[in-house]
């Protein structure tokens, strides 16, 4: 796959999005105020619609399949793109340089964009604090001439070369491309050349038959973990067993490292020139070797979790997350340069499809305020943005980097601390406001309840539907903290 047979694809893509643009625009303004070029693009779909038309479905009872565009009906559709270039005899559409379907695929990415753009701004007029700023129209592709290709398996075959090792042919060539001995199984149905740094990323999707093992109905052996900058992960549980703790110093030096070299580039090519600093290949690399680095490192170390998991027999992993927590990050220029940087959410990624094959509960929770509560005095954990979160006083405070003093005068890594509250949230992600508890006695605020097939609690229910006594944090029950044992 070169850049040249890429070419028309890119441009495919280009036309779409500039016509879509133009119309969306021109249709709201003036006809005498139009420009030449807008009034160019008007003007070609108006000479294709009998062409479009004629070569189309039987007109419906409404008319004509396809019309022209007008104020409240701007949009234009996939069907009508397609159309439209193949009237047109678009050179790019129609050159043959690539499959029919992947030309197709580049008009379909087009039309989901702007989709996803006046659904994000009808969202916005809603509720304009789910978002950091308003919805942006859609701009185009980096002339560089490459786009994401989308090959169907009608264009791409995948073979068995044996021992393991699979080979995949790509349209229009008679070679076929090694892929070593990757773990691919099922069958194959897409096939996705992504240009990145430089270099084409081949990604394919396959389909495998079977179902997925179900996680366990009761959350009972769980770790929680919390992921962090100079500890990148710390894991607890409720096992009895050592926690584990992967310091975050390959990472935060590996970041270090780009920002050194990439400001050296950037300072060398603006000191000269005075302009905007334009990513070289040189620059790209660094990039590269970043991002290859660090996935490298985040795969271990969730495969080491997941290896952890399987041999003590985990049935739930607990991840804290906060939303808006890199953007609203206020830590300083260097600790937020190191925090920002870090893809934890890569990690959180390759954690979750890798215990889903393996039929073992991913829960993600909201974390605020677990690293200041103390796990060992059963501190009340608010939830941060509701009123009255910021007035609740803990038991225990961080007298230390990276240490934690509990009530009592006892001291642990606050990263652990923090860690053990995820644990807690295992079962109020599973039982909170779902019917998987058992209710004994006829009494629905005071009766008993099975938990979690230990024992049965008799404390008061908060008023929620389906709600089980001391379920979730904001419950009167939930400050005594969790019980012994669990």
């Amino acid at each position: 796959m070169t850049r040249k047979r890429s070419r028309p694809i890119w441009a495919a893509s280009l036309l779409s999005n500039f016509q879509q643009r133009q119309v969306i625009t021109d249709v709201e303004k003036d006809p005498a105020a139009l420009t030449d070029n807008e009034r160019g693009v008007l003007d070609e779909i108006a000479r294709a619609l009998p062409v479009m038309n004629a070569a189309g479905k039987q007109p419906t009872e409404a008319g004509d399949r396809y019309k022209m565009p007008a104020q409240g009906k701007s949009f234009l559709s996939y069907p009508f793109l397609e159309a439209l270039l193949r009237a047109s005899n678009n050179p790019d559409f129609l050159c043959g340089k690539l499959p029919r379907q992947a030309a197709q695929a580049v008009l379909k990415d087009c039309v989901q964009e702007m989709k996803s753009y006046y659904a994000a701004k009808r969202e916005y007029k809603r509720d304009p604090g789910k978002f950091r700023g308003e919805p942006k129209f859609p701009g185009y592709n980096k002339p560089s001439g490459c786009c994401t290709t989308t090959l169907t398996n009608q264009d791409c075959i995948l073979y068995d070369a044996g021992r393991g090792v699979h080979e995949l042919k790509l349209p229009l060539t008679r070679e076929r491309l090694s892929l070593g001995k990757a773990p691919i199984q099922g069958r194959l149905k897409q096939v996705k050349v992504i240009p990145t740094h430089g270099i084409f990323v081949i990604s394919l999707t396959t389909e495998v038959k079977g179902e997925l093992p179900e996680p366990a109905e009761v959350p009972q052996r769980i770790i929680g973990t919390d992921l962090g900058v100079n500890n990148f992960s710390a894991i607890t549980n409720n096992l009895g067993k050592p926690c584990l703790l992967f310091k975050g110093g390959v990472a935060k030096s590996a970041n270090q490292w780009y920002n050194k070299q990439m400001a050296a580039l950037v300072s060398e090519q603006t000191s000269r020139t005075g302009a905007k600093f334009v990513p070289t290949p040189e620059a790209r690399m660094l990039e590269l070797r970043r991002d290859n680095y660090l996935s490298d490192y985040m795969n271990k170390v969730a495969k080491l979790v997941i290896r952890w998991c399987v041999e003590n027999q985990v049935d739930t992993i607990v991840v804290g997350v906060n939303k808006d927590w890199k953007q609203g990050s206020h830590m300083g220029s260097q600790n937020n340069q190191s925090f920002v940087s870090l893809p934890f959410a890569k990690f959180r990624w390759q954690l979750q499809y890798r215990v889903e094959r393996l039929g073992i509960r991913h829960i993600k929770h909201e974390e605020s305020y677990t690293s200041k509560a103390s796990f060992l005095d059963g501190d009340f954990i608010p939830v941060h943005g509701e009123a009255g979160a910021d007035q609740v006083k803990f038991s225990g405070r961080r007298f230390k980097r990276g240490l934690y003093r509990s009530k009592s005068g006892q001291v642990l890594n606050s990263d652990f601390n923090g860690s053990a509250h995820t644990t807690r949230f295992a079962r109020v992600a599973t039982f909170c406001c779902r019917p998987r508890w058992q209710r004994k006695g006829e009494n629905k605020q005071h009766g008993e309840y099975h938990f979690d097939g230990h024992a049965v609690l008799k404390r008061p229910s908060c008023g929620r539907t389906n709600c089980l006594p001391g379920g979730h944090p904001g419950h009167p029950a939930w400050r005594y903290g969790p019980r012994q044992g669990t």
